[in-house]
């Protein structure tokens, strides 16, 4: 077999699975509905720019439900989350999806968790401790779910690295190769 028959279905071999994981893994639409709790408080400028970006975001992209809470009328369930996910400093807004949860403003954040929880069934944190239910279970589910997205970046990454180690070495193989044989026909 010819070294480039031979790189040719390495490549193939390496990537294909890498590829097909990736793609199975990562869509851009939420098809799945998945629920958002938004905790704020009025005279926050935080607060209000991740609003309106919720507002944006969830009018142009898939099923997403965000539910609203003011910190101020909501004290007695903003303290459960804080305590049940373990929040010791209070930030403004905080964002839960499943029990994953952003202090702060971060699209690119909230962007990578919805993500991560289309299309699944996920324990709904927030949920439960509105019903007074056990919570012990969501938090170890969820956990494996944002944690087999990120599982799918390092995968990708890895593939990729393999991917250029190949090349390089088959490069340089060729070229030892075509040097030598230069060699040989020059003698």
């Amino acid at each position: 077999m010819s070294l480039k028959k031979y790189v040719l279905w390495l490549i193939i071999i390496l990537v294909l699975p890498i590829i097909s994981k990736a793609a199975v893994g990562n869509t851009s639409s939420l098809t799945g509905e998945v629920k958002l709790y938004f905790f704020y408080e009025n005279n926050c400028e935080e607060c209000d720019k991740e609003k309106n970006w919720l507002e944006e975001y969830t009018s142009t992209h898939g099923r997403i439900n965000v539910n609203y809470y003011n910190k101020n009328d909501n004290e007695e369930l903003f303290n459960n989350v804080k305590k049940s996910l373990k929040i010791k400093k209070e930030t403004l807004p905080l964002t839960i999806i499943g029990s994953n949860y952003i202090k702060g403003f971060d699209e690119n954040k909230i962007i990578e968790i919805l993500n991560a929880y289309q299309n699944k069934d996920y324990c709904n944190l927030v949920e439960k401790l509105e019903n007074n239910e056990a919570i012990d279970n969501c938090l170890k589910e969820n956990k494996n779910i944002y944690q087999e997205k990120t599982n799918n970046k390092t995968l990708i990454i890895v593939g990729i690295s393999i991917l250029s180690l190949i090349i390089l070495g088959s490069s340089g193989y060729y070229l030892y190769k075509r040097r030598k044989n230069n060699e040989i026909i020059d003698k």
